[in-house]
């Protein structure tokens, strides 16, 4: 399919940002879109709200929790290190497959990953946040009598965790609602609301088949 079939009345900005993206993306982005390539699902959904239509973004490498218990956070990045080489809490952009119902919503951000990345999900745990706000009686359980009891305690709970994560079947991710958590050091992110504005939509509705076609027919 010819990117000219995406450039539906928009004025001449949003053309130029438009194909000036597609080139960025299938310059910087081409491990991502060889990966996805075989895939059913190929859209990877950021809550993250650009502050412009297009943006590259370089990732941050020391995110700190704003609500996960602090000693949790910095065991269970001990044991993703341990496991899958880099501190997944800290290092990771968070992301979902655009199957998640609503995307996000209209104004949420469509990634690409650039250059080399490394991914890791799970398919018993949906949500990291959500997961250990619903679990945390069990890495604080009653009866612990010290710092040290807590430690030991909650370096097990960690452990246990990790182990229900992999880094494999990408595709298996994409078709999955569980969060993906992405390793790069840079990557591209296009607002939802102005890709479906270039194809002539306004409504979220169909958007995610929408937004894998355009990867397969324009990008790939």
């Amino acid at each position: 399919m010819k990117l000219d079939s995406y450039l539906k009345e928009s004025n001449k900005s949003d053309e130029e940002k438009f194909e000036d993206f597609v080139l960025s993306v299938k310059r910087d982005c081409k491990p991502w879109l060889s990966a996805v390539s075989k895939c059913k699902r190929k859209t990877l959904v950021r809550g993250h709200h650009p502050k412009n239509d297009i943006e590259l973004i370089t990732t941050r490498k020391d995110r700190r929790p704003r609500d996960t218990d602090k000693p949790l956070h910095k065991s269970v990045n001990k044991e993703f290190k341990k496991t899958f080489g880099w501190k997944v809490r800290s290092e990771g952009v968070f992301t979902f497959s655009g199957r998640i119902v609503g995307g996000y919503g209209i104004s949420s951000g469509i990634v690409f990953p650039v250059g080399k990345f490394e991914f890791v999900w799970s398919k018993e745990i949906e949500d990291f946040f959500m997961f250990t706000s619903q679990k945390i009686g069990q890495y604080k359980p009653p009866g612990i009598k010290n710092s040290k009891e807590e430690q030991e305690y909650r370096e097990k709970w960690s452990r246990n965790v990790v182990k229900k994560y992999n880094d494999k079947d990408l595709c298996k991710a994409l078709n999955s609602t569980s969060e993906i958590v992405i390793k790069c050091d840079k990557y591209w992110i296009i607002r939802k609301k102005f890709l479906l504005s270039i194809h002539g939509q306004n409504s979220d509705i169909m958007a995610s088949k929408m937004v894998d076609d355009f990867i397969e027919n324009v990008l790939l």
